[in-house]
């Protein structure tokens, strides 16, 4: 995971907790991930429609709600796998209309999961593979989204 927050004191304690994560020193840092530029790149509106068949799900969260759910568990009384995922997970197909929704733009052309796999490569797996996670403990430990639904998100991704 890539962690960013203004105030190191943060950081310090989520890295002393969590020594495993990487430490990002800016959100451009996290955006700059290729594997964050190659999803965002997918799910980019545009004249295409879903990747493969669309309906796999992708368990997704706003880049907000990500770094807000961090560092609420800095302090939440939480212990094992907590996931960072919105509480409605949805299908690509559903993100993707979504999103030309929220941009005005038609999604009608798939793209066949050949021609991810082409383009892709190994990566290919992470946009044609179904994960379909929950944030049960997130949302146990008193967690509020910011951007909680497709509407919402697919509102804020395009008026960025």
């Amino acid at each position: 995971v890539a962690v960013y927050d203004p105030e190191p004191a943060r950081v310090e304690a989520f890295v002393k907790r969590y020594p495993q994560a990487k430490v990002a020193r800016s959100a451009a840092e996290i955006l700059d991930d290729p594997s964050i530029r190659l999803v965002a790149a997918a799910a980019v509106p545009c004249d295409r429609g879903p990747l493969g068949t669309g309906r796999q799900y992708w368990s997704w969260i706003s880049l907000v709600d990500e770094v807000r759910a961090i560092v609420h568990l800095l302090t939440a009384p939480v212990s094992g796998p907590v996931n960072l995922t919105s509480p409605h997970p949805a299908t690509n197909a559903e993100l993707t209309r979504a999103l030309a929704q929220a941009a005005h733009r038609p999604a009608i052309i798939p793209v066949p999961a050949f021609a991810v796999r082409l383009l892709l490569g190994e990566f290919a797996q992470e946009v044609l593979g179904s994960v379909r996670a929950l944030p049960g403990a997130l949302t146990d430990s008193g967690f509020a989204w910011t951007h909680p639904d497709l509407p919402t998100v697919a509102d804020w991704v395009t008026t960025r």
